[in-house]
């Protein structure tokens, strides 16, 4: 079997929600799909898109790079041989984790077709039936649309566990959300905080004891993803634990952080990191660090979401209540005729080969503001 066709699309979703944190503000998901035939008549599915704030990647980068140079260095190569491209890949192109991501995700559902397994099976197995699942709150104009949001999810969702977006320029407006969360939500309802990167060291330290009050289950991410010495000396002064999502890029950063001993939890995103493969090793780091991890992912459809849930129901070390789902009560519309859906607070995956969805290509090329084809 070998690759003979790589097609990118590019779609821009709208979201029912604006996803408004410290890095920048979405009305919209630029997504960037690819489909890889193979001369077999089997193909593969893969979704990830742009977010010039998170990964400095816009949607057109994106769509350079693998139109350019990352899809011809495919063409004629055995998709079986998963490592090795990974490996090339990473060679190449050190950097552009998301437009690597997006081979790799449709690499792996064309594995697992072509075996007639589902993804989970190729990493190992499910360690999982289903898994629960969290909620990001993003920044409102006011409270009561943040408790307005969480209480809709609760109760359609059966969600139990939220994260609150801080990071604010003012900090005072984040405890005064966080405060007003917890009242309306009450007690037995989990909230945790995630700043993207958005305090200083002093600003954090400051706001965070006082967050510490509201019982908070885990800080994530509360100075830049470079200031690792903030981490360590946050760690001594705070005893809520703390979680790293931007400081993870790659596996060297993850020893980094095992090395300084700057975090307590691992919060892996496929499309961070450049895909399932390079996930797994990084969970693996941590599981052999004794350090528990959180699956998590972008915005997406149920395409992209299909990639990170089945990272997630294999992972040996997760902890908490898990956002590998988020995009898919914030998208307008989906691009599968089997979307994954969460119940009762939860997802679950089947057992149907690859990914495990039915691609509405109808849908993709209906929507498609742009499309490249790769021979």
């Amino acid at each position: 079997m070998i690759i003979k066709e790589i097609q990118v699309f590019l779609i821009d979703i709208p979201l029912l929600i604006k996803r408004s944190i410290s890095h920048s503000e979405k009305v919209a998901l630029d997504e960037v799909l690819v489909r890889i035939d193979t001369d077999e008549g089997i193909s593969g599915w893969g979704e990830t898109g742009g977010d010039l704030g998170f990964c400095s990647e816009g949607q057109g980068d994106i769509a350079f790079v693998l139109h350019k140079y990352m899809a011809p260095d495919l063409i004629g190569k055995d998709p079986f041989n998963i490592t090795e491209l990974n490996c090339q890949l990473e060679s190449k192109f050190p950097e552009h984790n998301h437009a690597k991501a997006v081979l790799d995700f449709a690499l792996h559902d064309l594995i697992g077709k072509a075996l007639g397994q589902p993804v989970y099976n190729l990493l190992g197995g499910r360690m999982y039936q289903r898994l629960k699942v969290g909620w990001p709150l993003y920044w409102r104009s006011s409270f009561s649309e943040l408790i307005e949001n969480a209480l809709k999810m609760k109760e359609e969702k059966g969600i139990k566990a939220f994260k609150l977006k801080i990071g604010h320029d003012d900090s005072s407006i984040d405890l005064r959300n966080l405060r007003e969360v917890r009242k309306a939500l009450g007690d037995d309802i989990i909230i945790r905080v995630d700043a993207n990167e958005g305090y200083n060291y002093a600003e954090a330290v400051k706001i965070l004891r006082k967050m510490e009050e509201f019982n908070i289950q885990l800080i994530e991410q509360p100075v830049p993803r470079w200031d690792i010495n903030s981490l360590v000396q946050l760690k001594q002064h705070l005893n809520t634990p703390l979680m790293v999502d931007e400081s993870i890029f790659n596996c060297m950063d993850a020893l980094e952080i095992i090395k300084n001993k700057a975090a307590d939890i691992f919060n892996i995103k496929p499309p961070r990191v450049g895909g399932i493969y390079e996930a797994v090793k990084i969970s693996n780091i941590a599981a052999a660090a004794n350090i528990p991890c959180f699956a998590s992912g972008r915005l997406s459809t149920s395409i992209g979401s299909a990639a990170y849930a089945h990272f997630a129901f294999s992972v040996p070390n997760l902890i908490y209540e898990n956002e590998f789902a988020s995009g898919l009560c914030a998208i307008s519309y989906d691009l599968v005729e089997n979307p994954i859906v969460i119940t009762n607070g939860f997802v679950e995956l089947g057992n149907l080969p690859g990914l495990g969805i039915r691609v509405d290509e109808k849908m993709i090329n209906k929507k498609s503001k742009d499309k490249f084809i790769i021979k």
